[in-house]
């Protein structure tokens, strides 16, 4: 299981380097041509969130034009969405290594041309290795 953390313009989404790396998988087969255009995942609200504000329940990642927006919608929700082309890529930063604890990562505009410029900003880490 995820879980989805949320900020003033940051969130996170943690789990088991495993969980991270199925999501991966899922998110590369909505990025195919047939696909539904359309993925919701559960996540567990059991957490505390700090250091941000609230946790989400859901990941929705959707097919869209352009660059990767990830943006909170009302109902604990984290939505992210883009091409396929770009939603691809995105998959590509779930791929964390096993065995590292506290492993993470930064998914933002800076320096990524597949970010939109009003992206929130995305850490993606797996506490347990």
């Amino acid at each position: 299981m995820i879980h989805i953390r949320i900020g003033d313009g940051e969130a996170e989404i943690s789990g088991a380097a495993k969980h991270l790396r199925s999501l991966s998988v899922r998110i590369r087969e909505l990025a195919e041509p047939n696909s539904s255009g359309k993925l919701i995942v559960k996540a567990s609200i059991l957490v505390d969130p700090a250091p941000y504000v609230r946790c989400a329940g859901h990941l929705q990642v959707l097919v869209r034009e352009g660059r990767v927006q990830v943006s909170e919608l009302e109902g604990a929700v984290l939505e992210v969405a883009g091409s396929r082309e770009k939603l691809a890529n995105f998959s590509s930063w779930f791929d964390l290594p096993s065995g590292d604890p506290g492993y993470h990562t930064h998914y933002d505009s800076v320096g990524n041309a597949d970010v939109a410029a009003s992206s929130m900003a995305l850490v993606i880490c797996a506490p347990d290795g």
